[in-house]
């Protein structure tokens, strides 16, 4: 691979060739279906009536403020759910021909980048706060290629810490590599660069600390053991190698499967382990590209065992890791790969091509997620017949349902009507015995109806009549299944 002023090819088959790509990511967008993740943050935007507002009312999310500045900036000109989509789309659009106009890599190599399961549908597809992290990324990497401005590349970096917790680890390993390169310039200039990124840094924290009371990932964990080693190490192969396995079920799963779980991981670990070696040693050629591919890789790998494992979606920053260290190393260099370097790049990224169409197409034949035909049925029936309380359980999963028909939801565990659950200590699980008799207590006065994420086994006391209206799913996100009951007071009750 040459520097990209020597292989940008003629300028019509870059734009039919990032016209294909955009063609790509426009079904996409069209043919996904939201899921709750998706809802969650631009539900705490709409509802916000002032910044003030937005900031209390995300303090339990455990991300900083950017991704919800931007949705709460949005939900001031339109509360339509294709809102979020269309202004994500423009973000994935916008970093993706950063990529495309200024990465120093093929042609080839940088479709088959664009194309693959991270950058195409983890963070292309699903409008969550990884595409702001990928644009500003992007635009890092081609200022620095470009000489640009000192001052701005620090800003770049800074906004970073602002996207969400792999943002804040990938800029400060990238700062590091930033202030190892910039440390000719005068002395007075350095000190006040590190003085601004360690405010930023700060302010990012102060952002994404919760309040004392959070109960979701609140724990720490120091358990040294080879299955909580290996479990943290397994998400360097997910993050090279994430061809899912060949299902409905496709997301968040792993071709590499097997009955006997822990062998699995180390497979994994030392697999993953095995590339990650590979690529440093046989795809980049300078001794600090290295060190920040490893203390970057490490960084994450230390989250993922001691606070948070993740998913593929949080795994593959390990790659968007690897892209950019790539990217910096090649701004000034001419020097072609060898074959061999070819054909593994080229093995790999076919890898993450292949699974990127793969979850594509089967997201545009199939449901991720039937929300959006709940709402729906959801609307015709209280035209018909008007419920005033609606009880969901669990929380989280209902969510999205009331954020699309603008009609607050009863959450029986927190005991209260919201629009989105809050992670503070009356948040958790509740029993299903648990929220029939709640839902009983409601429904002495008139019917209710439960918006459930499970069937209800639970039979009411015989005052009263449970009847299944009707079930959906599960999508291609399994836990994405619905019950909808209404509940009343029998004819024959007292």
């Amino acid at each position: 691979m040459q520097n990209a002023v020597n292989v940008s090819g003629s300028p019509h088959k870059n734009k039919l060739f990032f016209g294909l790509y955009l063609l790509f990511l426009l079904l996409n967008v069209i043919f996904h279906e939201p899921w709750r993740d998706e809802f969650h943050s631009w539900n705490i935007a709409r509802l916000s009536d002032s910044l003030s507002e937005l900031f209390a009312n995300k303090a339990y999310e455990g991300h900083p403020g950017l991704w919800y500045l931007l949705c709460w900036g949005l939900t001031r000109f339109t509360s339509a759910p294709e809102g979020l989509a269309a202004m994500h789309a423009v973000i994935v659009g916008t970093a993706s021909w950063l990529f495309f106009r200024h990465a120093p890599f093929s042609l080839l190599t940088r479709m088959m980048i664009l194309l693959g399961y991270f950058p195409l549908y983890e963070y292309g597809t699903l409008a969550r706060n990884y595409a702001i992290l990928i644009l500003l990324l992007w635009g890092y990497c081609a200022l620095r290629k470009q000489g640009g401005s000192f001052w701005k590349q620090l800003l770049l970096l800074s906004l970073m810490l602002f996207t969400q917790i792999y943002g804040v680890l990938l800029a400060v390993a990238l700062f590091a590599e930033w202030f190892w390169e910039n440390r000719k310039q005068a002395r007075p200039k350095m000190l006040l660069a590190s003085l601004a990124f360690l405010v930023a840094f700060l302010l990012a924290y102060l952002d994404i600390k919760p309040p004392d009371d959070v109960t979701a990932h609140a724990r720490w964990y120091s358990d040294f053991s080879w299955e909580s080693i290996s479990y943290a190490l397994s998400t360097l192969w997910d993050a090279f190698l994430p061809m899912p396995q060949l299902q409905f079920h496709f997301w968040n799963t792993n071709f590499l499967q097997g009955e006997n779980e822990q062998t699995i991981l180390t497979i994994k670990a030392i697999g993953g382990i095995a590339i990650w070696l590979g690529l440093a040693f046989g795809l980049l050629r300078s001794h600090k590209s290295r060190l920040l591919f490893l203390l970057g890789s490490l960084a994450f790998l230390a989250f993922a065992f001691a606070k948070f494992h993740g998913y593929m979606r949080h795994h593959g920053h390990v790659l968007l890791l690897f892209v950019a260290v790539l990217w910096l190393e090649k701004q000034s260099d001419k020097i072609a790969f060898r074959s061999w370097q070819r054909v593994g790049l080229y093995a790999l990224l076919g890898m993450h091509l292949l699974a990127g169409i793969y979850a594509s197409v089967r997201d545009w034949r199939d449901t991720f997620t039937p929300v959006k035909e709940v709402a729906r049925y959801i609307q015709l029936l209280e035209k018909q017949q008007p419920h005033d309380l609606w009880i969901a359980d669990p929380d989280y999963l209902i969510e999205p349902i009331g954020a699309i028909l603008r009609h607050p939801l009863y959450f029986p565990k927190q005991e209260k009507l919201a629009y989105f659950p809050q992670w503070d200590r009356d948040w958790g699980y509740i029993s299903p015995e648990e929220v029939l008799l709640k839902a009983q207590l409601a429904a002495a006065r008139e019917p209710v109806l439960l918006l459930l994420g499970y069937e209800m086994k639970v039979r009411p006391d015989p005052a009263y009549e449970l009847k299944l209206l009707k079930r959906w799913g599960p999508g291609i996100e399994a836990s994405e299944r619905f019950w909808l009951y209404e509940l009343r007071k029998s004819h024959g009750g007292f």
